[in-house]
């Protein structure tokens, strides 16, 4: 199966996911897609696999599909832990993240 690959590219239009309660967190309402890879050459409908910019933190955080799953059927990913969230937790990943890089590494749990 062939894979496109999409990455952000300076001077183009920025991709984001919404961070609800982001205002909770003293962080903006959206955090930047940084790449994506699909087996779609539109990105958006149905990405195996999303890096995401944390802001304060940088790309320390990813969107993991299931291969002919559904986007609910993912989960969200902090690679350094290896913590992980169902859809619909980005708020508590996105916490993670930021208590994480504070913390040097020792957070606790989402």
């Amino acid at each position: 199966m062939q894979q496109v690959l999409w990455q952000a590219q300076p001077g183009f239009s920025r991709r984001t996911a919404t961070v609800r309660g982001a205002g909770d967190l003293g962080v903006p309402a959206t955090v930047d897609i940084m790449a994506a890879v699909s087996d779609q050459d539109d990105l958006r409908g149905q990405a195996s696999y999303i890096q995401l910019s944390v802001p304060g933190v940088g790309p320390a955080l990813a969107w993991v599909g299931v291969p002919g799953g559904g986007q609910r059927d993912g989960r969200f990913v902090h690679p350094l832990s290896g913590e992980t969230w169902p859809w619909g937790q980005l708020h508590c990943a996105v916490r993670f993240t930021i208590d994480y890089a504070r913390d040097g590494g020792r957070a606790a749990g989402n």
